[in-house]
């Protein structure tokens, strides 16, 4: 089932970390978009502020790792319960392996043109209870006909590379990636 309330384009505004336990803490500057369609289908995708400039701490991290460790989100399926106020988020594609193909369940409330979204503790890559503050963004008006074509989710099945000397062509499967147009005009990768 579907909330209708949750349907559209947001972006963050506001993430706090470990909200279970006294040492609750607020994400300096946190990015993110957040993209939930009448089709069932989510995009999200979050970075932290510190992520080009690592602190004394993190310099000891590898490129991939510090990437790794602030940047987040996912695409796929999700459900809605507007009674009981629980998002479903089933992932088929992440940054982390890890959260592909499993089912996580969060509570969400909209007032207004906010939603407030927040994890259970024990997600992957969580830092406790994870609390996010979406902001909606309105449509475009009058978007373009070739926009208006685009606007959805696309799935990438496959790439071909051609080598048009040698007239030759290598298909190549990725892991799960998309691209998502929104009505909002904004457009998401996870690839």
């Amino acid at each position: 089932s579907l909330d209708r309330a949750l349907v559209g384009t947001w972006t963050l505004v506001a993430t706090e970390e470990a909200v279970d336990t006294p040492e609750a803490s607020r994400v300096a500057n946190p990015r993110g978009l957040l993209v939930l369609d009448a089709a069932g289908w989510t995009f999200e995708g979050i970075t932290r502020d510190n992520r080009q400039r690592p602190t004394p701490a993190q310099a000891v991290l590898t490129e991939a790792q510090l990437v790794f460790a602030t940047w987040g989100g996912s695409w796929g399926r999700y459900s809605a319960d507007a009674g009981s106020k629980q998002l479903t988020l089933r992932p088929e594609g992440s940054f982390s392996p890890s959260v592909m193909g499993r089912e996580f369940v969060r509570s969400y409330a909209v007032t207004g043109d906010r939603l407030v979204v927040t994890s259970r503790p024990g997600e992957p890559h969580a830092r406790g209870a994870t609390r996010w503050t979406w902001e909606k963004v309105p449509p475009v008006e009058n978007l373009s006909p070739g926009y208006r074509q685009v606007v959805g989710f696309w799935r990438h099945e496959i790439e071909s590379r051609v080598n048009l000397t040698l007239k030759t062509e290598i298909s190549t499967r990725r892991a799960p990636s998309v691209v998502v147009y929104t009505p909002s005009g904004y457009v998401g990768v996870h690839f």
